[in-house]
């Protein structure tokens, strides 16, 4: 896939977000939200790709399933 057609896809998926939310983005702004829009998208692909072990997360997130003992 070329790089004309990886924007273009990019733009697609943002415009069909913004529609299916209600969202109406003036044309002059499209260009800033689209670009933080991506960046949101790289930026939360990264967060999923963390592998902490539990005691490695910060006080305030936890998941009941790790810190309940086996019975």
């Amino acid at each position: 896939m070329s790089d004309a057609d990886e924007k273009r896809d990019e733009e697609l998926e943002f415009d069909r977000l913004m529609a299916l939310h209600g969202h109406d983005v003036p044309e002059d702004l499209r260009p800033g939200v689209l670009a933080v829009h991506l960046e949101l998208k790289r930026m939360t692909a990264l967060l999923r790709t963390a592998d902490l072990a539990p005691e490695s997360e910060p006080a305030h997130v936890f998941s009941v399933e790790t810190r309940t003992p086996e019975v």
